[in-house]
Parts: C-alpha cells; structure tokens; sequence
C-alpha cells in the first residue's frame, strides 16, 4: 500500500494579512524616494526643499555638496524603487513567488556588509525588513535552493556580464569609503554605493533562475540599468558615475533585456509568465 502524503499545513490567514501589511508599509517607505531620480537633472536648491519623506531624500538635504552626489544619489534611489516593486508585489501574491523574498533576505546581508562596519547603527534601520522576512507565512520557501529549477542561459551569460561591470565599481567604490578622504565617504555615500550596486548585480543574477517572479526580476533590472545610462551620460564626471562609454553600454544592455522578455513572450516561453 502506497504511503500517504502528509497534508500540505496551509499558512494561517492572520499570518498572510500581518506580511502583506508589513510589506505594503516598508514599500511606501522606499516609494518616496523616487524623487530622487531627478538627482542628475534637478538644481541644487532642490535637496533643501524636499520635505524629508524617506531616509533617501533626508540624506540628500543633509548633504553639504548636492551636486557632488547626483550619480550615488540615483543609484541609491533607482535600486531603492526597484525593491519598493519588489515589496509590492510580493506583498500582493507573497507565497507564489518565493524568489523575491530570497532577493530580499540576501539585500539584507548585502545591505549588512556594506554599511554596518562604517555605521554600526544603521543597523536599527534594516530592522523593519528583517522583521518582515521572519513574518514571512512560510519560511522554508526562503530556503528552497535556486539551481533546483531550470537557468535561463542567456539570462545568466548577462548576468555574468553584468557582474563583471557592476562588481569592480563595488570594489572601487568600498576602497573609497575605507580611504575617507572625501566629502561622499564622510556621508558614507561610497558604503552606500557598493550595497546598491550589489544589490542590482543580485536582481540580474536571480532573474536568470526561472521562477515565479523572474521576469519582474528581468523588467526591473532593464528600467533600473536604462535609467541609470541616461544617468550616466547626464553627469558624467560626477563621483562614481559611469560616464559617457558607461551610460551607453548601460542602455544597451537594458535594451537587450527587454528584448530577450519580449521574445521569451512571443515563444511562450514560461520565462515570460513568471
């Protein structure tokens, strides 16, 4: 006689509605800093006269030389509204894509290593996602091992890629903030700079495993590294900017995710609905 399977133990409904309201409040925190995204093209004035609706926006009016910091400040911003997204989302569908709250829950580390040992008491501010990850209805979904689906090939070619530009400006920008010798390492705007850099390679690295919530992995990815050439090449000479080579190879890439989705979805390939 064969066994029979255990019965599947279904989340409790009181555990769904407390992640989704944690996930709903923690995305509107990010939110507002996609004022920000203006950094590159707005006047200087503007950083005094934002009201300070996210830690973002208050860093930027507290920034002695705004103009110096438009390029980590659109970084900061672009990758913050990506994970806003992600927040979103996962709070709207939270158990069927698990992927975004594994993005999430190694942002975190990410976010952890970068900042922690130059702020020990950010800390407190990271907070508020670890609590939401351990509200999380079902925590062993945030342990299932990516590689035990199938891998988009051309997906994590680019991803490859992608961390072979992304990673060294991470490096470049951590000696930086170890250095101190300049306005953007006194406000620790280098630390920042390597936790979103790694924290956009992270999004293109997981978007290659073909899960529930890849293809907004991929869409977001290709807004954020779009974005961001026209950042580039808007301020190229900026601290840590891209420049002019930089900001075009970023659009490009951008554009040759969005064309690997499109085509995926007029295959029908799964990839497109995930």
């Amino acid at each position: 006689m064969a066994p029979v399977a255990a019965p599947r133990v279904r989340s409790p409904q009181w555990r769904l509605t407390l992640f989704r309201v944690l996930a709903v409040l923690l995305g509107l925190v990010y939110l507002p800093g996609a004022l920000l995204m203006a950094a590159p093209w707005a006047p200087a004035s503007m950083a005094k006269a934002l009201p300070p609706l996210s830690p973002l926006i208050w860093a930027w009016s507290q920034a002695a030389s705004p103009d110096s910091q438009r390029w980590t400040f659109a970084l900061s911003a672009s990758v913050d509204e990506a994970i806003a997204v992600i927040l979103f989302c996962l709070a709207l569908r939270p158990l069927t894509r698990p992927l975004l709250g594994q993005f999430l829950a190694l942002a975190l580390m990410v976010d952890l290593a970068a900042n922690v040992p130059f702020v020990p008491g950010i800390i407190v501010g990271y907070s508020p996602l670890l609590l939401l990850l351990v509200a999380y209805p079902e925590p062993r979904r945030l342990f299932t091992p990516l590689w035990r689906g199938s891998i988009d090939r051309p997906l994590l070619v680019l991803a490859v890629v992608g961390g072979a530009l992304l990673l060294p400006d991470a490096w470049l920008a951590l000696q930086a903030q170890v250095r101190g010798a300049d306005e953007l390492a006194q406000n620790y705007a280098w630390a920042s700079a390597v936790e979103h850099l790694c924290n956009l390679w992270l999004i293109t690295l997981l978007a290659a495993f073909r899960q529930p919530g890849s293809t907004l992995l991929t869409l977001l990815f290709a807004a954020c590294v779009l974005y961001l050439g026209v950042a580039a090449i808007a301020v190229p000479d900026n601290p840590g900017s891209w420049g002019l080579i930089g900001g075009a190879v970023a659009i490009a890439g951008g554009a040759a995710y969005l064309v690997i989705t499109v085509w995926a979805w007029r295959r029908g390939s799964p990839l497109a609905t995930r």
